[in-house]
């Protein structure tokens, strides 16, 4: 039986409205972005993440949702998640929030596979989201320390968020007035440079350029002054050690009982550089970017960075993220917060806040503030072990600075190490 021409002319009409519904349908769920926030982080910070997010929930947006990947610190697990997690990234669909520690997604040595193994130079490959308009009209960014947030820009706009960072430093007991001027690396403990050697090598790639500012020939001219200094007088150096200043603000011994001055330390370039160890990121694919943005920027808000924990009153107080700063490490970017953050974190192992533990947090703040660029560790600072494997005696615990063949050994350490800065700025 054929159909009639009108019942033809009503079933073409019906496809003709399912099409044009269908297609309504599937541009608007194109168009509208999903109401949940996709967050990438590490074991370290995860747990801050959580809490951060409840806060977010309850205080701005009640109806935002999130889905956080974590990326193990260690195991075969974490070399998948890490290739998966950086394969997205790099090809516009990763996740829309960042929020990485640098001890565990970057690594150090030994650590294996590492998500990002340089961030400095995912800041020129388009990766990241442009917040600049964002920080333009934020308050709060202004009151971050600008020589180490300048670490996130590249071609001046901004695309990573440091949080937390830390710097070189020497201390030295009471009201020490030794050194008028900046330190000079000849006045510190030459063992530093052969244990650590990523302590006097920072600001040697200038990764917009992509050009190395050290010789091969520097390096190994600086290498042979150290060990020949240690070869002449190798007793400790006890009073110029060169200290991690976030350890030095973290650590059981008793600030509060005498006075202490610091010091930053300088690289070979004879910049004060300090490396980033916490930050945040958008990545380009993100929909949300305002509210990404809203999320990131409650990790510089005052009580986060000085400890307390962030309150919100409801039915009574909640406090969030307590302590949380100490726990991720580094020194908080609030310039405003550093002397509470240093005796916060003095005063919660039991030091008494007395005019001794204050002078210090003035003194450290006093060395913080000479810092003048900083930047994101690279595979210079997981490569120290190479460099160890050199100088230290058949035991692998003492440096020996009279090894037969040492200048071999410094032409080689020197080659290591430039080789490193030289790729990393080319490749």
């Amino acid at each position: 039986m054929k159909a009639s021409p009108f019942r033809k002319i009503i079933c073409g009409l019906l496809c003709f409205f399912f099409m044009i519904f269908f297609l309504i349908v599937f541009i608007k769920k194109e168009e509208t972005p999903s109401d949940t926030m996709s967050i990438c982080t590490d074991e370290l910070m995860y747990p801050h993440i959580q809490n951060m997010t409840k806060y977010y929930q309850m205080a701005i947006d009640q109806q935002a949702l999130f889905e956080i990947t974590v990326i193990p610190s260690s195991g075969a697990e974490k070399e998948a998640v890490c290739k998966k997690l950086r394969t997205e990234l790099m090809s516009g669909k990763g996740k829309d929030i960042y929020l990485l520690t640098d001890q565990a997604t970057q690594g150090s040595s030994g650590s294996g596979e590492v998500f990002l193994p340089d961030v400095n130079k995912t800041l020129y490959s388009g990766v990241w989201a442009d917040l600049t308009d964002y920080i333009s009209q934020d308050e709060v960014f202004r009151d971050c320390f600008q020589p180490v947030m300048a670490a996130g820009k590249a071609g001046g706009k901004q695309y990573v968020l440091p949080l937390t960072f830390d710097f070189n430093g020497i201390k030295l007991d009471g009201r020490c007035g030794r050194y008028e001027e900046l330190v000079e690396l000849d006045d510190l403990d030459p063992y530093t440079f052969l244990l650590n050697p990523a302590s006097w090598l920072g600001g040697t790639i200038d990764y917009e350029k992509e050009k190395c500012r050290i010789t091969k020939e520097e390096i190994q001219e600086f290498l042979t002054h150290v060990t020949e200094k240690i070869r002449r007088n190798p007793a400790s150096y006890q009073d110029t050690s060169v200290i991690s200043m976030y350890f030095e603000a973290t650590m059981e011994s008793d600030t509060s009982a005498f006075s202490c001055t610091y010091y930053a330390v300088p690289s070979i370039t004879k910049k004060i550089c300090a490396k980033i160890q916490s930050y945040g990121a958008i990545g380009r694919s993100c929909r949300q970017k305002e509210k990404a943005y809203q999320f990131l920027r409650l990790f510089w808000l005052e009580d986060f960075a000085n400890g307390t924990g962030i309150a919100f009153q409801a039915e009574g107080t909640m406090s969030f993220c307590s302590n949380a700063i100490y726990m991720i490490g580094g020194i908080p970017v609030q310039m405003s917060q550093w002397e509470a953050w240093f005796t916060n974190s003095l005063s919660r192992r039991g030091q008494q806040k007395n005019a001794v533990l204050m002078e210090n947090a003035a003194n450290f703040k006093k060395a913080a503030k000479t810092v003048s660029m900083a930047e994101f560790k690279n595979t210079l600072d997981r490569i120290e072990g190479e460099i160890q494997e050199l100088f230290l005696d058949e035991n692998g615990y003492q440096i020996r600075a009279d090894w037969p063949d040492l200048e071999s050994r410094v032409e080689k350490a020197a080659s290591i190490l430039y080789d490193n800065i030289y790729y990393m700025a080319l490749e």
